[in-house]
């Protein structure tokens, strides 16, 4: 769920992030995800209106994703989370998954 705030807001809503680290780990994700031009374009410090209607359904699955890789879990849930994005961001996606599941059954 997206709220009516900034891009970096939706990102890093927690309060004590380090906005450094922050952006050195986004800019991978933004790779995966081609994210990379829709960024540049628009800044983090986009506003994302009230009704979400500002971003195109692919765009605010991609920030979803983002928001969940940012914060480097050990665990993901994830619900059909390619079902918005167009079919090259689906393949690098799903590659990016399988080599972090990788690395977990290695370690």
């Amino acid at each position: 769920m997206l709220v009516n705030d900034s891009v970096w807001y939706n990102l890093y809503f927690e309060e004590g992030t380090l906005q450094t680290q922050a952006i050195q780990a986004l800019h991978t994700h933004l790779d995966i995800l081609n994210m990379t031009d829709f960024i540049t374009k628009n800044t983090l410090e986009m506003t994302i209106n009230d009704k979400n209607n500002n971003t195109s359904g692919g765009e605010k699955q991609k920030i979803s994703i983002l928001k969940v890789l940012a914060k480097d879990p050990s665990v993901m849930i994830l619900d059909d989370p390619t079902s918005a994005l167009d079919a090259e961001t689906t393949q690098r996606f799903i590659a990016y998954m399988r080599d972090i599941k990788f690395l977990f059954q290695v370690w």
